[in-house]
């Protein structure tokens, strides 16, 4: 899982490629990773690049998706404060049930869940306003997500 990819000048005719690699599943960390092109297309070795764990609200909490709009796929973060079952999921307006996009178990922590506009079977779905909801056992959090075409 690596999310999302940056291209960042170096300022020195070169360039830094970024991007964060979910790599340890047992401990929910999220590794940031670096990677120096030079002008000439030479490679650089690949950087871990240490970033403090984000601080854990004391409540679930869900981030605004980006891109909103979108006309392919949408992210967003998904905070937990303690572990719990927790089933994140797409409805239309009409509060019918489109895709389940995570439906388990998750330590406390931040994930990065995306929709990527389609239903259950893989339909795109047509431009408008849906909703991305997340449960657990004690709260719920949901955003609206605008499909473009």
């Amino acid at each position: 899982n690596q999310h999302p990819v940056s291209l960042v000048s170096d300022g020195l005719n070169g360039a830094f490629l970024l991007w964060q690699d979910y790599r340890d599943y047992a401990t929910n960390s999220w590794d940031v990773y670096a990677t120096r092109f030079t002008r000439e297309g030479e490679v650089g070795s690949t950087t871990t690049v240490v970033v403090p764990p984000p601080v854990v609200p004391g409540r679930l909490a869900m981030s605004a998706p980006r891109p909103n709009p979108a006309s392919a796929f949408s992210s967003f973060d998904l905070t937990l404060p303690t572990a719990a079952h927790a089933r994140v999921e797409v409805l239309d307006l009409a509060g019918r049930l489109l895709v389940v996009l995570h439906d388990g178990d998750l330590a406390a922590g931040t994930y990065l869940v995306s929709w990527d506009g389609r239903d259950q079977d893989r339909r795109r779905m047509p431009p408008g306003i849906y909703l991305v909801r997340a449960r657990t056992a004690s709260a719920t959090a949901a955003r609206r997500v605008v499909r473009m075409p």
